[in-house]
């Protein structure tokens, strides 16, 4: 900014901050910070500069002219902020203590922004993945906000010694974090494991508990860990992150189990002493365990064992229709997967083959994950009755199914048409009736099956014969021989 030499003489003077120490605080400075000579009228720049190396809150300073040997004057007001990151780990140490080998155990860890603006992260998860896992991974977090990060120790092997120092996180425009990560992976003592069994329908819940004493005088937090044998049960048994057993008192420790796939049998051959090798079936359970470090230095151990039977009916569908009237029957199908599926659809109708009966849809069909979207089934009788048949929607990858219970009630047809035939006495007059043959197979028709009580109409001609998925006509001749009012008959067929 530039400063003038407003008078007639020439002026001796120094700039000087009202306060030498904050402005070092604030790392600002100014030029020129000796004793400056100014000529009458002549101007000189002073330059104040601001550089700060953290985030600072707003401030006011002043920059002083000193005239010896005048008292100093406010000659500048400055103001200024700083704004920056500031991220903070709320724990710089996470400790999981015991985990058996193969299961998981999952801890909170909080992620504090005290800046002023938003701060990208990202983890450096190539020095701890084998054992941790830090989610999510990588992200931002917003000004005076926290982020609960969920840091997971899966070890794959015993180790009485797992532990990751000062694994950095590194912040985007800001100085790095660093966490210590560490565990103890321990073997499962299958000698003291019990073994809870499960039975149920497939995507059907069910549960079983266990009691957990409590032998000390004071209150146990228990963070029990469950895992699973391999992905195919993944996520099949589940239960609370913590349970609390009062001092020398008890808890009920409730386990689910909802499988989403069903128990495969096996055909495995045993033998019996000498005799000859037999071919059995086995069924291919879910398997998983149940682990309980308790704060007295033991554990409790169980074994979890599930089998998933097929699957009940999703509904039972009612539906009333009228026989020779195509009506669409609309099912609801539920996607269970997380993921889009591909359904084959296929139905069966209990009792014989009914030759009057159709029942047409879409073989293949696309349903959303975890959504429900509406199938259309075409259904068609040429004659009344009951039907009753199962609908079933088999995964195409997976080979899993749901299925559904159609009942139809088909009532008698009501009257197809009107035909208003008008002539004078001994003059013809005609029509034609077309009939639809929807089987496979060709339908041969006589005249003579047709009823009427008029004898004044006629059907020709004397046999029709309808090819498979064709139409053709019948035509109605109307002949009166006397003069007649308005009358009405019906024609049967």
């Amino acid at each position: 900014m530039p400063l003038i030499n407003r008078s007639k003489k020439p002026v001796t003077f120094k700039l000087r901050p009202s306060d030498v120490a904050q402005f070092q605080k604030c790392n600002v400075s100014l030029a020129p910070d000796g004793e400056v000579t100014l000529k009458p009228r002549e101007v000189m720049p002073v330059e104040v500069r601001f550089n700060p190396k953290a985030r600072l809150p707003n401030f006011n300073l002043d920059i002083q002219l000193v005239v010896e040997p005048n008292e100093p004057r406010k000659l500048i007001s400055l103001h200024g902020v700083s704004h920056g990151i500031e991220l903070k780990l709320m724990d710089e140490v996470v400790a999981f203590g015991s985990v058996v080998k193969g299961s998981r155990l999952t801890k909170s860890l909080q992620l504090s922004n005290f800046g002023d603006v938003k701060a990208y992260y990202k983890w450096e998860s190539k020095q701890y993945s084998k054992n941790f896992t830090i989610s999510p991974e990588s992200g931002y977090i917003n000004p005076n906000s926290n982020l609960d990060l969920e840091v997971t120790f899966h070890p794959s092997k015993a180790d009485p010694d797992i532990r990751y120092s000062k694994v950095p996180c590194v912040i985007k425009g800001g100085d790095k974090l660093e966490l210590s990560l560490m565990g103890k992976s321990v073997e499962l003592d299958t000698s003291t494991t019990e073994e809870l069994a499960f039975a149920t329908k497939v995507r059907q819940a069910t549960t079983q508990s266990v009691t957990v004493q409590n032998t000390e005088d004071k209150e146990w937090a228990i963070n029990p860990t469950i895992s699973t044998e391999g992905d195919d049960a993944k996520g099949f048994f589940s239960g609370k992150s913590t349970l609390v057993v009062p001092a020398r008192g008890s808890a009920q420790y409730e386990v689910a189990y909802t499988p989403q796939t069903m128990t495969k049998t096996r055909k495995v051959k045993k033998q019996e002493g000498d005799a000859e090798p037999v071919e059995v079936e086995e069924v291919d359970t879910h398997k998983g365990g149940l682990f309980f470090p308790l704060p007295n230095g033991t554990a409790l151990l169980y074994r979890l064992v599930g089998t998933a039977n097929a699957p009940d009916a999703e509904a039972d569908l009612q539906e009333t229709v009228t026989a020779k009237k195509a009506k669409s029957i609309i099912i609801p199908v539920k996607n269970w997967s997380k993921v889009s599926q591909r359904f084959n659809a296929s139905w069966k109708v209990e009792g014989e083959n009914d030759p009057a009966l159709f029942i047409r849809g879409a073989r293949a069909f696309d349903v959303g994950g975890s959504s429900v979207k509406e199938y259309k089934l075409n259904f068609l009788s040429l004659r009344s009755g009951s039907y009753r048949f199962e609908v079933t929607f088999r995964a195409e990858k997976t080979g899993e199914y749901a299925l559904y219970n159609v009942d139809v009630t088909v009532e008698e047809a009501g009257l197809v048409a009107t035909i208003e035939l008008a002539s004078q006495v001994r003059e013809a007059v005609s029509s034609i009736i077309s009939i639809e043959n929807p089987t496979a197979v060709e339908v041969p028709i006589s005249a003579s099956e047709f009823t009427c009580d008029n004898e004044y109409i006629e059907i020709t001609p004397e046999t029709l014969t309808v090819p498979p998925g064709s139409e053709r006509g019948f035509e109605v001749h109307y002949r009166p021989l006397v003069a007649s009012e308005d009358e009405a008959c019906d024609l049967v067929l």
